[in-house]
C-alpha cells in the first residue's frame, strides 16, 4: 500500500509544478482577468486606452462555446480488494489478488472555461484465494472470494485555467454517489458460503488531481492521480 501512495505523492507533485508553470503561461499569455474576460496587456494600459481600442480587444478572446465531453479511462490499483472480507478467525490468510479495472466513463457538460459538471460510471472485479494458516505452497485455498461492483457518481471537474486557451488544462475532479455489490464467497469445492460475506459501503468516492493534453480541439488523452476507486487513471476524452 505504501508504493501506490507514494506514486500517488510523485504523480500529484509532477501534475502541481505544471500546473503552476501552466498557470503562469496562462496569465502572461491573456493577462489580467478583470470583468468577466482576460485582457493580453496589463489592465491600467487597457484603462488608458480609447474605446475603439477596447471594442478592438473584446474581441482577441473568442466566445466560450459550451461543449458536451465523454471520456473513458482504466484506473489502478481496483481499490475495493481492501473490502475483501478478513477471515482470520477462520484460520486463514488471504493470497494473491486479482483484478478487473477500475473501467471508467463519464458524460459531462462543459457550461464554462473553467468548471463542468456529469456523471461518472465505475466497473470493477477483485478475488483472492484463502489459505489455511501453515498451509503449504502446493496447498488448495480454503476458500475463495469475489467482489464486483458497478459504481454511478456524479462528477464535477474544476479546471485551473479556461479550458479553451491551453494545451495543457490541470483540474481537480470530485465526484459522490452510490456502489453496487455482487460479492461471492465460495469454500474448497466451490459451494458458496452466505455466513461468510461481509456488508461493503454503499457510499462511493472519488477525489483527483489530473490534466488534460489536448491532441486537438476535440479530443485529449488524460491523466489522473487520487483516491477512492483508483489510485492513479489514464485514458481518452472527446468533445462534442
Amino acid at each position: 500500500m505504501k508504493k501506490y501512495f507514494l506514486s500517488l505523492a510523485i504523480v500529484a507533485a509532477l501534475i502541481t509544478a505544471a500546473t503552476s508553470q501552466l498557470s503562469a503561461q496562462v496569465r502572461m499569455g491573456f493577462g489580467p482577468f478583470v470583468g468577466g474576460r482576460y485582457y493580453s496587456r496589463p489592465y491600467h494600459h487597457r484603462q488608458a486606452q480609447s474605446t475603439n481600442n477596447q471594442s478592438q480587444n473584446k474581441e482577441e478572446i473568442p466566445k466560450f462555446i459550451p461543449t458536451v465531453n465523454i471520456s473513458v479511462g482504466y484506473g489502478f490499483p481496483n481499490l475495493d480488494k481492501y473490502l475483501l472480507p478478513d477471515l482470520t478467525s477462520h484460520h486463514v490468510n488471504i493470497g494473491d489478488y486479482e483484478q478487473t479495472g477500475i473501467i471508467h466513463a463519464a458524460l459531462d457538460y462543459q457550461f464554462g472555461r473553467f468548471t463542468s459538471i456529469g456523471v461518472m460510471g465505475f466497473y470493477g472485479k477483485t478475488s483472492a484465494p484463502y489459505y489455511n494458516f501453515g498451509a503449504l505452497p502446493n496447498d488448495p485455498p480454503t476458500y475463495n472470494a469475489s467482489l464486483e461492483s458497478w459504481s454511478v457518481m456524479i462528477n464535477m471537474v474544476n479546471y485551473f485555467a479556461p479550458v479553451d486557451m491551453a494545451k495543457v488544462n490541470a483540474y481537480i475532479r470530485t465526484a459522490v454517489g452510490v456502489n453496487v455489490w455482487n460479492q461471492r464467497i465460495t469454500d474448497a469445492s466451490g459451494v458458496k458460503l452466505n455466513n461468510l460475506a461481509t456488508n461493503p459501503t454503499e457510499f462511493a468516492y472519488q477525489a483527483s488531481l489530473g490534466a488534460d493534453f489536448n491532441l486537438s480541439p476535440r479530443a485529449a488523452i488524460f491523466l489522473e492521480a487520487g483516491y477512492g476507486k483508483y489510485i492513479l487513471t489514464g485514458g481518452l476524452k472527446f468533445k462534442f
